[in-house]
């Protein structure tokens, strides 16, 4: 249950304006599960957002078929009126004929008797799915000029994510660098371009077995790099972890006997680090972040590193992860950004 005190502990203790807007906007997202307050979150049609200026300039020139009707489907498709879009395809066949947000859903097989060269499909799925979705729909004819992937265009160039331009956050070259759900490396890669080259150290964390391989073959020859093949907790533990090898951004933590298909372990930042520093602790790891801050208690109080969590996992993270780290160390500057078109990305910044 929400504590009013709480909301206004939190309220107050943000630097700026444009903190206070996002929190109050994900919060009553996060209460009532109405889209709408993430429009007004992002003020989508005011700022020239890259995903929404990618298609309304392609769509000037070719009518667009949107490919994907899960999450991303319905919120993409909730930004842009009846005629920006012919219509939704999706392989998934229980939902072809229904209607999402006024378009109808088609199968891909319907699809491919519809298009042709004066259509554009966008895929907005996540990069691994959508190289796979890409080579079926080149199989079938569909020209690789004519297909869009929704990452490409996830998030504002000017705000890039876990490292906002408009937030005063002191580096220097002795940053230590904790990368908890590093999933393909390419937070880090962020990370080693923001500091120019020039730090001590990037431990990263990936539960995930297929992700984690793939982390230590991009982090090959990258200078004083370690990845970890675990997951981040209050304890050292071994946690049921639901992971699909089609959808890997989808994958997360689970107390459901029936979504588990691998076991993983998770361990205490403190313990890995053994009383060592951390400098700069980011976290996207699936709505552990809670249990994960509470295993890095000894390292926040005894060096304060400046924080980057992902607040959009769970409904309550948005009050519960403020009060945690407020309440832990009150010195701490509170900032949050969110970094998407999608109810995906929200962030809390601490310095």
């Amino acid at each position: 249950m929400i504590n009013p005190s709480v909301i206004r502990k939190i309220y107050a203790k943000f630097q700026d304006g444009r903190s206070k807007d996002v929190f109050e906007h994900r919060l009553l997202y996060s209460l009532t599960g109405d889209f709408n307050f993430i429009l007004k979150m992002t003020n989508i049609y005011e700022n020239n957002n890259d995903i929404v200026t990618s298609i309304k300039s392609h769509n000037k020139e070719k009518p667009t078929i949107l490919y994907g009707a899960g999450l991303l489907g319905k919120e993409i498709s909730s930004l842009f009126p009846k005629v920006y879009f012919m219509c939704i395809c999706d392989s998934a066949e229980d939902k072809w004929g229904i209607k999402l947000n006024g378009y109808t859903i088609i199968s891909p097989n319907d699809m491919y008797k519809i298009y042709d060269d004066n259509n554009i499909l966008i895929c907005i799925i996540d990069e691994t799915v959508a190289n796979v979705v890409k080579e079926t729909l080149i199989k079938h004819g569909v020209p690789n000029k004519r297909i869009i992937i929704y990452s490409n265009f996830q998030y504002k160039k000017s705000e890039p994510l876990y490292f906002p331009r408009d937030i005063n956050i002191p580096w220097n070259e002795k940053e230590v660098f904790i990368d908890a759900g590093c999933y393909n490396f390419q937070t880090s890669f962020d990370f080693i371009r923001n500091m120019k080259g020039k730090y001590k150290k990037i431990a990263a964390f990936e539960p995930n077995p297929e992700q984690y391989e793939i982390c230590v073959e991009k982090a090959r020859g990258i200078k004083n790099a370690t990845v970890y093949e675990c997951g981040l907790w209050n304890k050292s533990t071994i946690l049921n972890f639901s992971s699909s090898k089609d959808k890997p951004m989808s994958s997360h933590f689970t107390d459901n006997n029936k979504e588990t298909n691998i076991k993983i372990k998770a361990v205490k930042l403190d313990d890995i680090l053994n009383g060592e520093e951390a400098t700069f602790i980011k976290m996207d790891i699936e709505g552990a972040e809670l249990n994960a801050l509470k295993g890095a208690v000894q390292t926040i109080l005894r060096y304060k590193p400046k924080l980057a969590i992902c607040l959009y996992h769970k409904p309550e993270d948005i009050w519960e992860i403020p009060e945690y780290i407020i309440n832990l160390r009150d010195d701490y500057k509170i900032y949050m950004r969110h970094h998407s078109v999608t109810n995906i990305d929200t962030v809390l910044y601490a310095v």
